[in-house]
């Protein structure tokens, strides 16, 4: 069996796969229709499959007369850093005497797996997941304003929670369960900030793939999810383009233009204004005391200010995974913020794991570390499976970049030759005689 070097079709479909299941795992209503666990261990053993085809399955050249085998190469700096990426939770757990480690498990598997699979696969996957979540907010655009505009048909496929049942896999969006002010865009997450957590990823993939296309779609799908933690992350965003994006007066003009259309359909379509009031309303009841909104401000905030009380009780070692659900549960609010758990429950390492993120954002400047804090406090998803993904291809990434593996023998800068330490899985070469 053999696999052509630049046209691998089966490469590509386990690749789109990992993407897919990465992506449904982190925070979709796909994990409530499905186990969760039997989705994540599909998509585990598609790794697992891509790093064996990456060591033990043959590859043929242009000519198909030479089969040779992959060279696989792992860096030990990066290695290195993997194993303390595991070690220090594990640790951690253990000291803490955590309920489960379940989750322990997870973050062990995921992280090596992701390492295995090597940068450029890595990078490969997450411009898969950039088309599929294009895709998905695309699909979405077309089912909101679909049910803003008409209300949507009963025949159309959608749910508010999806049910435990296996008929419910050709959902592809979905709406809150409990009647709201105005419709919200959720695509098929949970609730619109999860939504807007993935939004965040992607917006800053397409801005580093440099494509307006991808851009717009996502844009348009940050305004429809009335999320706080995406508009403030818009208003980054356009403080970004002001200062380091290009064509400064074009974007102005387009923003202003975009503005004076948006108004004048809906003064068309509804003859009034009031969505846009309904909007501001939205988004200002979460600062008053009297709005509707304010018991779920408040909540999130109690929970900040509770888990930065856990950190500095357990500021080294943290107070292990998921303390914060057992431990905080006097205070009766729940999760919402993965920067106030990460820094609870893993401590000084949480703190470092965030600084990774901020290196994952750094295509924003100066910018990368609110965006980094806005998009982390928005839901509580630091150990998804696009989260553990992220942290590790920056950790691979960080690994190579403070210790470069350099073939034996190569000469460096200061034209002394340094022994750098670097796996290299020999290449074996085999004629073909027919």
């Amino acid at each position: 069996m053999s696999f052509k070097v630049n046209n691998n079709l089966s490469l590509n479909i386990l690749l789109y796969i990992i993407a897919f299941g990465i992506l449904i795992g982190s925070g979709s209503l796909f994990r409530f229709a499905y186990s969760y666990n039997l989705i994540m261990f599909m998509t585990m053993l598609v790794m697992v499959c891509v790093v064996f085809y990456q060591i033990f399955i043959p590859v043929s050249n242009h000519n198909n007369k030479i089969f040779i085998a992959n060279n696989f190469t792992v860096n030990l700096s990066g290695l290195i850093l993997v194993m303390f990426f595991i070690f220090f939770p594990i640790m951690s757990d253990v000291i803490n005497q955590v309920e489960s480690y379940e989750i322990t498990y997870f973050h062990i598997v995921m992280l090596m797996l992701t390492f295995l699979l090597g940068a450029k696969l890595r990078g490969r996957i997450l411009s898969y997941y950039l088309k599929l979540i294009v895709i998905f907010s695309f699909i979405s655009l077309i089912y909101y304003f679909t049910e803003l505009l008409f209300e949507l048909p009963s025949f159309v496929p959608y749910f508010g929670i999806a049910l435990p049942k296996w008929s419910h896999f050709y959902y592809v969006w979905s709406v809150p369960s409990t009647p709201t002010i105005i419709i919200r865009n959720q695509s098929i997450f949970w609730e619109p900030g999860a939504f807007g957590f993935h939004l965040i990823i992607a917006t800053l993939l397409a801005y580093k793939a440099k494509n307006k296309l991808f851009i717009t779609i996502l844009l348009i799908a940050c305004l429809t999810t009335m999320s706080t933690t995406v508009y403030i992350f818009l208003s980054l965003l356009v403080i970004y383009q002001l200062f380091w994006g290009n064509n400064k007066i074009r974007f102005i003009g387009i923003m202003f233009i975009s503005l004076i259309i948006i108004l004048a359909t809906i003064r068309v379509i509804f003859g009034n204004f009031e969505i846009p009031l309904i909007l501001l309303r939205v988004i200002t009841e979460k600062l008053s005391v009297s709005g509707a909104a304010y018991a779920s401000m408040e909540e999130r905030t109690l929970y900040s200010v509770e888990s930065f009380k856990l950190f500095l009780d357990n500021v080294i070692l943290g107070a292990g995974h998921y303390a914060t659900h057992v431990q905080l549960k006097h205070i009766g609010a729940s999760e919402t913020s993965a920067l106030a758990g990460l820094v609870a429950e893993l401590g000084m390492f949480g703190i470092f794991c965030i600084l990774l993120y901020v290196r994952f954002f750094k295509h924003f400047k100066i910018l990368a570390l609110p965006i980094t804090l806005i998009w982390l406090n928005a839901e509580f998803l630091q150990y998804a499976p696009i989260s553990l993904f992220i942290l590790m291809h920056m950790a691979d990434d960080i690994g190579q970049k403070l210790f470069p593996a350099l073939k034996p023998g190569v000469q460096s800068t200061n034209n002394s030759k340094h022994y750098y330490s670097q796996i290299n899985i020999p290449t074996f070469s085999f004629k073909n005689n027919s």
